[in-house]
């Protein structure tokens, strides 16, 4: 195993490795995410059901990989907000090859809790990507997966905005619960499975 970075923030300990050719984040300890072909999907997804899409907000940046993907639309305004800024400097470990990409002027990086971000900004977007920690029932996360969550985003989405979710799966039940819920606040969706 080769570490890129490990680095004690105020809200948590960022470990950006290489483990066999795979690259993994952790945040105190906890598997957050890996490089995969679904965090790319997160943003063409909802970008292919959005009209003509302008601004798009990113809450959970893990590796980066979304901003990565929704970057390639030059006309796209991004903003990524993370509660643990460190997450934001490991992106060049993760994506060596594209470490511009943050630097672009369409992109804006934000420290923030995501659900703060939304009640505290009256900006709307035409996408909301979210992609919370694991696992779905850990303090602050659980709180990404409320109908009032859903319903705050959809309240920051513009009138053809579309949101993507990502849960990672887990018992039938906590599915069943994330979908109740999320299909009591947005009556159009669709369950799309990672390849």
């Amino acid at each position: 195993m080769k570490i890129y970075v490990n680095k004690e923030g105020l809200e948590g300990t960022v470990t950006a490795f290489d483990y066999g050719h795979n690259k993994g984040l952790w945040i105190n300890g906890v598997g957050m995410t890996h490089l995969c072909t679904e965090t790319k999907l997160m943003a063409h997804l909802p970008l292919m059901f959005a009209k003509d899409p302008k601004e798009f907000l990113v809450i959970c940046f893990g590796m980066g990989t979304t901003v990565k993907s929704a970057a390639l639309y030059p006309d796209l305004n991004i903003m990524a907000v993370d509660l643990v800024p460190e997450t934001f400097e490991c992106f060049k470990y993760f994506h060596p090859k594209d470490q511009d990409v943050l630097k672009k002027k369409n992109i804006r990086l934000v420290t923030n809790d995501g659900r703060n971000h939304l009640l505290l900004s009256p900006k709307k977007y035409d996408v909301i990507t979210v992609d919370p920690a694991p696992p779905i029932w850990s303090a602050g996360t659980v709180n990404l997966y409320t109908k009032e969550f859903f319903q705050l985003c959809k309240d920051s989405l513009t009138p053809d905005g579309v949101m993507c979710l990502w849960f990672p799966g887990g018992s039938t039940d906590d599915n069943l619960a994330i979908l109740t819920t999320f299909a009591a606040v947005f009556e159009h969706m669709s369950v799309w499975r990672g390849p």
